[in-house]
């Protein structure tokens, strides 16, 4: 994530008016969100539409990997998907930038039968639900290719609305590791007796003490056909998922049922954000580093992983401290971005503002030759920016009289 300048960072709160008014100075020019390939599934046997999205600055960042989040009904949500996690990255520095893949479906056919995990009354005995081979598709064809052709992270959430949503509780239910987190807008579960068998179902699946760690989040609108399987789900999770199963259900009176994905999607990804470690709560920021660190060390027990705090978060808080004028708390979050992210040129830009800021100017020269020597080999966007750092610091010492 990109460090803001001094000044930036000073005015953040102009950054939206800022980024509207760009927009009048390119507005001859086409804008570019994404891009669409296809290839073709044998286990489905047609081809198939994706819509993919890759952050900002992906191909000026060397081996860097991200996580991926899948969305199905891609034709309809990919790019509300894609323009939210955008946001919430770049913008909000919340979460990590997200590889988007949007899986389209070409026709209403297709996508009932992508979703459904039910076999039809025609199908033959061993013949496997159209709902189970899209798993299939899924586990062999869609993600080795995704993983193949681009630089992802051993992290992934599929995200689903109304029939898909549904389809996202089967793919979530029936197997084990091969999405990390799941999202289901106002899942399309009537009142029907197998649905009613389904949500059941799901209860048995997921009481599996061996699963691996979920992360869950479902929403509904003011739907009363849904209502009932709805609250059916809240009571199975809450009695009988395993204790590493994190799950969030939010019934939301004042939307519709199309109107549920957007307030999803956002408060999904804040939530998973803060069980990822991928930022901290302000209740926690605002109590200073050593109470983030603490956070970060009972979360990594917690989940049995390394967990730091992330880049972005120890910048920012520690900024915060710096225009406070409380610099000795600003350059101890500054050097503890160091230590976790050695080869970042914003940690060491900013160790090098804080090192200044409190009058330790050999320090800040020092860091400040890193943080170009850095930006030079990563060919980093801020390369200027952070050389004329280093000038004015060289500047400052000479000017600085002997004492």
């Amino acid at each position: 994530m990109k460090k803001l300048s001094l000044h930036a960072v000073f005015i953040r709160g102009c950054l939206t008016l800022f980024s509207l008014l760009s927009l009048a100075v390119f507005a001859g020019e086409p804008v570019v969100f994404g891009h669409s390939e296809k290839f073709f599934s044998k286990v489905l046997n047609e081809e198939r539409s994706l819509l993919i999205k890759l952050p900002q600055g992906y191909r000026q960042s060397g081996n860097k990997t991200y996580p991926v989040l899948y969305t199905l009904d891609g034709q309809s949500h990919y790019r509300r998907v894609a323009g939210t996690l955008e946001w919430l990255s770049d913008t909000a520095e919340m979460i990590p930038q997200h590889i988007v893949v949007g899986l389209v479906a070409d026709n209403g056919r297709q996508r009932l039968r992508d979703a459904s995990p039910f076999k039809r009354a025609s199908y033959k005995n061993g013949s496997e639900a159209s709902g189970d081979t899209f798993i299939r598709f899924l586990k062999t064809e869609l993600i080795p290719y995704i993983d193949k052709k681009y630089r992802t992270r051993a992290f992934r959430t599929l995200a689903g609305h109304s029939a898909m949503a549904r389809g996202v509780l089967h793919i979530m239910s029936s197997t084990d590791n091969l999405f990390q987190a799941y999202i289901a807008m106002s899942p399309a579960l009537s009142d029907r007796e197998r649905n009613k068998a389904f949500v059941e179902n799901i209860g048995n699946k997921i009481s599996d003490q061996d699963r691996s760690a979920t992360f869950y989040y479902q929403t509904l609108g003011n739907e009363a056909v849904y209502r009932g399987n709805f609250e059916r789900l809240s009571k199975v999770f809450a009695s009988r998922a395993p204790e590493n199963f994190t799950w969030f259900s939010e019934y939301y009176p004042l939307e519709t049922h199309m109107s549920v994905p957007s307030k999803t999607l956002h408060n999904a990804m804040l939530a998973l954000a803060h069980y990822r470690g991928w930022t901290a709560a302000p209740s926690v920021v605002n109590q200073g580093l050593a109470a983030v660190t603490k956070h970060y060390q009972a979360l990594a027990k917690q989940q049995n992983r390394a967990v730091s705090p992330p880049e972005a978060l120890l910048i920012n808080m520690s900024y915060d401290a710096y225009f406070a004028k409380k610099y000795q708390q600003a350059v101890a979050g500054f050097e503890l971005a160091v230590k976790l992210y050695p080869g970042s040129v914003n940690a060491r830009d900013s160790l090098a503002d804080g090192y200044e800021a409190a009058g330790q100017l050999a320090r800040a020269l020092n860091q400040q030759k890193v943080a170009v020597k850095l930006a030079k080999e990563q060919n980093a966007d801020n390369l200027q920016q952070v050389r004329e750092h280093l000038q004015s610091l060289a500047e400052k010492i000479q000017a600085k009289p002997l004492s």
